[in-house]
């Protein structure tokens, strides 16, 4: 019988600080504009990384940032816990817009490879039971031809030009 004052290992282990370095359970961790909606409120799974990843793709093909896709993030600010100084875009708008299912629009200036395009738009699906994995993710880019890419972009630009 434990005597009052003691306590029982599952009390002592239940009142266990998380280790140091790691994100506190039901914590949103990862870089906030490339978060899926469900790591922003802490139950991240296999397929946010899809989500991130997909978010990273659209990033490198556009050469922008993310939240430069997404109309009107640019326009607010947010002031930086540790320095006190308002910046410019406030990129927690992001996780908040896609957690409520909108997604960043495509620039109609840019040229984007229809299945590239298809990849990101089912790779931000709501549901991450609706994602791609990541081998089909790895089937779609290393199919995709670069001359076919690059006549594409030159048609792009041509129809561009003569709108």
């Amino acid at each position: 019988m434990e005597s009052i004052g003691q306590s029982s290992n599952a009390a002592a282990e239940a009142a266990e600080p998380e280790p140091e370095g790691e994100a506190k359970k039901g914590s949103p961790i990862g870089t906030c504009e490339q978060m899926s909606p469900e790591a922003f409120v802490g139950r991240p799974e296999a397929a946010s990384d899809v989500f991130s990843f997909v978010v990273v793709l659209c990033e490198l093909w556009f050469r922008d940032r993310i939240f430069y896709l997404f109309p009107g993030v640019d326009q607010t600010t947010m002031i930086n816990r540790d320095t006190g100084v308002e910046e410019s875009p406030n990129i927690w708008l992001v996780p908040q817009r896609v957690s409520k299912g909108a997604r960043a629009e495509f620039p109609e200036d840019k040229y984007c490879p229809p299945e590239w395009r298809l990849l990101m738009e089912v790779g931000w699906a709501q549901d991450p039971k609706d994602r791609p994995e990541f081998r089909d993710i790895c089937a779609v880019l290393h199919a995709s031809d670069i001359a076919a890419i690059e006549v594409g972009e030159a048609k792009h630009k041509d129809e561009r030009a003569h709108a």
